[in-house]
């Protein structure tokens, strides 16, 4: 169901590529993930969640763009996003 803001109009989200990097003692792996959100607040909570609910409770702490999990044993780095406007757009930025 759309959300709506304080005057009950439907209220239109943008599509977003994430980049992430997972980082864990040496071994580092990039990953892209699409989100919906209003804007790039938006955007920034829903991100905060999706890793809340990947990776659990464990949050040891955020410095940054990095979130450290598991007594900082397991970092995911936020590297950025883009908004995409069409199947093109996606295409294009995951084979680059």
């Amino acid at each position: 169901m759309p959300e709506k803001d304080t005057n009950n109009k439907t209220v239109k989200e943008k599509l977003y590529l994430v980049n992430f990097e997972f980082i864990c003692g040496e071994y580092e792996q990039k990953f892209d993930r699409l989100f919906y959100a209003r804007n790039a607040n938006n955007l920034e909570k829903r991100v905060h969640i999706y890793l809340s609910n990947y990776y659990g409770t464990a949050l040891a702490e955020i410095d940054d763009d990095v979130y450290y999990y598991w007594d900082s044993e397991v970092a995911v780095k936020f590297n950025g996003y883009s908004e995409i406007k069409n199947l093109e757009d996606i295409i294009s930025r995951m084979l680059s």
